[in-house]
């Protein structure tokens, strides 16, 4: 199946349209395993990004269309999960006010259900992808400091 038929049926699922901006980051992002970490700079002691999900011909578990039809039956409802941090975690847009801009939140799946399980990290995608700078903690030289 072609990216786009697999967004519509992604959006489809998830029963909202993807806000542009990230429509068109996910139309032609392609994860990179070895891409080093990176941290919210309005956060960085709490919320790393470990990965992006993608729409293409890598590993399932980099896939967003596969990642949703896993996790999206306990996620909020319109909430899509498009990053995971490296506790297992999830950063979910919000996409139930398209044509909006998607708000970004941090999902925890360790709270239990009912309990306030999200936090706002930025007021749209764009501005989220705006404040992610590398992991200090994982830049070179750091083995030395250790």
């Amino acid at each position: 199946m072609d990216t786009e038929r697999r967004i519509e049926h992604l959006e489809g699922a998830l029963g909202a349209s993807l806000p542009a901006a990230y429509r068109a980051f996910l139309e032609s992002h392609r994860e990179d395993p070895s891409r080093p970490v990176q941290v919210v700079s309005t956060n960085p002691d709490y919320w790393d990004v470990d990965q992006f999900f993608e729409i293409g011909d890598g590993d399932s578990y980099l896939q967003i269309d596969h990642c949703y039809e896993l996790v999206g039956d306990v996620l909020p409802e319109g909430m899509l999960p498009f990053a995971e941090d490296g506790g297992g975690n999830f950063y979910l847009l919000d996409c139930r006010d398209v044509p909006g801009t998607g708000a970004v939140y941090w999902w925890d799946h360790e709270q239990e259900l009912g309990e306030d399980r999200v936090e706002l990290v930025a007021a749209s995608f764009p501005e989220f992808l705006a404040v992610l700078v590398p992991d200090p903690d994982e830049l070179p030289g750091d083995e030395d400091k250790q």
